[in-house]
């Protein structure tokens, strides 16, 4: 997919739930690049768009059995799963779907993110949009590139 040249800055959303990553893609923005990120409200490296973290009795019966490897596994093929709440927050956000409308690349920065970027790639594709979503910093840079080529 080529770039109109009238349009010269490739807009990334940057899906990192603990808003914790390497932050040189979104401090690109004399390089050309436009970024948000999107992750949990508490989340200490601050986010461009802040989702409301999952709470109640559920969650909180989860995050108890993830304290071992079989509890992650168990919890891992529920809804509670922490990339599935991530999906879920994020889905019924506005301005996260406004951002990913836009956005020309998706990166995934943990593996939490990953079902959620994925979930953007099929909603989009099935919109007739062709939108690259990687997982990592390096996958994001290869695809920026390939846009401006």
């Amino acid at each position: 997919m080529r770039r109109p040249p009238e349009d010269l800055a490739v807009r990334i959303v940057i899906l990192s739930p603990s808003t914790v990553f390497d932050d040189s893609l979104a401090s690109d923005a004399e390089a050309g690049v436009a970024a948000t990120v999107v992750g949990w409200a508490s989340g200490p490296g601050g986010a461009d768009i802040e989702l409301p973290r999952p709470t109640g009795p559920l969650r909180r019966l989860a995050s108890r059995v993830s304290a071992s490897a079989i509890g992650r596994e168990l919890v891992d093929v529920t809804p509670l799963a922490p990339s599935r709440a991530y999906w879920r927050a994020m889905r019924d956000d506005p301005a996260v779907a406004a951002a990913v409308e836009q956005a020309d690349v998706i990166v995934a920065t943990e593996r939490d993110a990953a079902y959620a970027a994925w979930r953007w790639h099929d909603r989009l594709r099935r919109k007739g949009r062709h939108v690259a979503a990687v997982y990592g910093v390096p996958a994001a840079r290869a695809a920026i590139e390939r846009l401006r080529a």
